[in-house]
C-alpha cells in the first residue's frame, strides 16, 4: 500500500490569522461608545441636574459629546497602538494571533483595556522578546503627544482637596512635562481635561502591562532578558506589590490577578540561551518607560 493511500484522512494545515472581523469591529465601536459617554461624566463639564430627564438631555447636547470624544477617541488610539504592536509584531514572526479584542463596560472610563489572543506557542525567547516590548513601547510612545497637548493647554489652579475628592498621581512623565511647561508647582494642581486623561489611562495600562509576571508583557521582558532568574525574582517583587497595596487597594486586586494567572513564566526551550546585545539595550530602554509610567499611589481619595 503506498504512504500517500490515507492523505485525504491527514489533518489540514490551519491557516494562520483567521480574524472574525464582524466581532473585532462591534467590540471596538461598543468600547467606542461606552468610552464616549463615560467621558461626558469625567470630562464633559456637566452641569448639576435633578433627573434622568435633564441627565439624558445634557449627555446628548453636541459640545458634551465632542467633549466625551476628545477622551474616548485619543483613549482608544493609545489601546489600538499597543496592541496593534503586538499584533505587527506577531505577523512578523508568523506567530498565530488574532486582532486586538476591545472590552467596553458600563462603569469607569468604559473599558476595561484591550487584548490580543496568542494561538500558539512562541518558538524562541528572541521572538518572545520581540513581541512583548512591541505593545509597551507602542502604546506609550501614543501616550506622549496626547499627554503634551493636554499639558499645554491645560491651567494650573490652587489644590485645596475636600473630602470625597479624587485626585490621580502624576507619573514622573507628567512631572517632567509640568516643570518644563509651568516650572515648580506649590499646592497647585492641573485642570483634568480629556487629553491629559486619555493620556494618563494609556500610561497607567502601560506602567500595569509591565509588571514583571506571569504572561504580562513585563513577564514575557523579564523572562526573555533572565531566563529561569525570572522565578527567583518573583516572590520579592510580589512581596513589594503587597506593600504597596497598603497605600493603594488596586494593587492588591493585580495581586491576585497575578496568583490566579500563574506569576511563573512558562518554559521555553532556549531558556538558558543568552540574549542578544541589541535587545539587552531595547530592555533597558523599557525599563526607562517603566520608571516615566510608574504611579505607586495612582488614585487617592480624601
Amino acid at each position: 500500500m503506498s504512504s500517500f493511500d490515507n492523505l485525504e484522512f491527514a489533518e489540514p494545515v490551519r491557516k494562520k490569522f483567521q480574524h472574525n472581523w464582524l466581532l473585532n469591529i462591534s467590540l471596538f465601536f461598543l468600547t467606542l461608545i461606552a468610552t464616549t459617554l463615560m467621558g461626558t461624566f469625567w470630562v464633559g463639564n456637566l452641569k448639576p441636574y435633578v433627573n434622568l430627564k435633564e441627565l439624558i438631555i445634557q449627555i446628548t447636547a453636541i459640545h458634551t459629546i465632542l467633549n466625551g470624544l476628545m477622551f474616548s477617541l485619543p483613549l482608544l488610539f493609545i489601546l489600538l497602538a499597543h496592541e496593534m504592536g503586538h499584533y505587527l509584531a506577531c505577523r512578523k514572526y508568523r506567530v498565530d494571533a488574532t486582532l486586538p479584542f476591545f472590552i467596553p463596560v458600563p462603569f469607569g472610563v468604559g473599558t476595561l483595556g484591550a487584548f490580543i489572543k496568542i494561538k500558539e506557542p512562541f518558538p524562541s525567547k528572541r521572538i518572545l522578546f520581540d513581541v512583548g516590548v512591541a505593545g509597551p513601547i507602542a502604546g506609550f510612545i501614543a501616550s506622549i503627544p496626547f499627554a503634551i497637548v493636554g499639558i499645554w493647554t491645560t491651567k494650573i489652579v490652587q489644590f485645596a482637596p475636600q473630602e470625597g475628592d479624587v485626585f490621580m498621581q502624576d507619573p514622573i512623565l507628567f512631572k517632567i512635562l509640568i516643570y518644563l511647561k509651568f516650572g515648580t508647582l506649590n499646592n497647585e494642581t492641573m485642570v483634568l481635561n480629556p487629553f491629559i486623561f486619555a493620556s494618563w489611562i494609556g500610561i497607567l495600562a502601560t506602567m500595569l502591562n509591565l509588571l514583571p509576571f506571569g504572561q504580562l508583557d513585563g513577564g514575557h521582558i523579564i523572562y526573555s532578558l533572565f531566563g529561569k532568574w525570572q522565578r527567583k525574582i518573583v516572590f520579592p517583587l510580589y512581596l513589594i506589590l503587597l506593600i504597596l497595596g497598603i497605600y493603594w487597594l488596586g494593587w492588591f486586586l493585580w495581586a491576585i490577578i497575578i496568583i490566579l494567572m500563574n506569576p511563573f513564566h512558562p518554559r521555553l526551550w532556549d531558556e538558558a540561551l543568552p540574549i542578544d546585545r541589541k535587545r539587552k539595550i531595547i530592555g533597558i530602554v523599557v525599563f526607562v518607560i517603566f520608571i516615566l509610567s510608574f504611579m505607586p499611589v495612582p488614585v487617592r481619595v480624601y
